[in-house]
Parts: C-alpha cells; sequence; structure tokens
C-alpha cells in the first residue's frame, strides 16, 4: 500500500459568517474501491484531534463525498459520482454563508446543501491523500462518515485553497 501523502501546517482558521472558501484539485485515481481520503481536516499532525475529517474522499462504493463540519460531531454531506479511472478529474468544493456547500465536478455543479460550518479557534492541518500519517492504522476518532478511512491511491495535482467562491 502505498502511504505517500502531503501534508501543510497553519490551515488558515475558517471563520464561516464572513469568508467564503474554495477548494480546487486534480485527481487521477488508479482504483476508488478501498481508496479512502483525498483531503484530510485535523487538529493534529497525526490526523487526529479536537476537529478531524475527511473534507473530500470515497465512500465504500466508490462515491466521490465532500463533507462539510457544522458542529463538533456532526458533518453535512455533498454526493458526487463514481469517477473514471485513470482520468484526470477536476473537483472543486466551494462553501460560502449565502449559498451553503457545493460540489463541482469538472466544473459542473454535482450536489448542494445547505448549513453553516463550525467556528473553530485553531490553525489546522490538511493532509492530501492519507487521512492518518505516521499512524499504523487509520484513525477512528473523527467525525463519524461514510468515507473510507485510509489512503488514496492515483495520482493528484493542482490543489488550491481560495478564500473566495
Amino acid at each position: 500500500i502505498n502511504t505517500s501523502y502531503f501534508q501543510a501546517q497553519c490551515f488558515p482558521t475558517i471563520r464561516p459568517s464572513s469568508v467564503p472558501v474554495s477548494v480546487s484539485l486534480w485527481v487521477n485515481p488508479t482504483t476508488i474501491i478501498g481508496s479512502g481520503s483525498l483531503v484530510h481536516i485535523s487538529t493534529l499532525q497525526n490526523g487526529t484531534g479536537s476537529i478531524c475529517y475527511d473534507l473530500l474522499g470515497f465512500t465504500t462504493a466508490g462515491m466521490l463525498l465532500g463533507q462539510l463540519i457544522t458542529s463538533p460531531t456532526t458533518l453535512i454531506n455533498t454526493q458526487g459520482v463514481i469517477l473514471p479511472l485513470n482520468t484526470w478529474t477536476h473537483i472543486a468544493i466551494v462553501y460560502s454563508n449565502a449559498n451553503g456547500f457545493r460540489l463541482f465536478i469538472n466544473g459542473q455543479l454535482t450536489d448542494a446543501v445547505s448549513g453553516s460550518m463550525t467556528t473553530n479557534q485553531f490553525s489546522l492541518y490538511i493532509t492530501l491523500g492519507n487521512n492518518s500519517p505516521g499512524l499504523s492504522i487509520s484513525s477512528s476518532s473523527c467525525v463519524s462518515s461514510t468515507v473510507i478511512a485510509g489512503v488514496y491511491r492515483g495520482g493528484m495535482d493542482e490543489f488550491r485553497i481560495y478564500n473566495r467562491e
């Protein structure tokens, strides 16, 4: 199993009432069944902490899922499609207080849900391709989710974060 990942410390504290957030990336999955986290958010470097959840990942059926934390124990979900294997696909998730949480695949709106993000006071880690870096097993202490815990299998490129829609 490939356990490669990228991690950045001090992901900006998100203030839901004032600043929209957009996250985009290109993915080229080699498998989606059993593939897990694309983008993981946590307060601790090992992928755990008082806030930890998969912002983007795959369900057991291989469906792309975008998630947003609305309380310390609750997520709202946007469901995408089953992505084609060995093909580059552009994914974007966008949140604003005015327009809610939206998932775009190759520029097309796939799903949208309303809800407000939880305010946090922590600088967060953002981890690409693995929800439990440095741990021998995937963390079960994070917010309960239908995203498979574990590593993503495939290519990733051009990960970007914007403070706009």
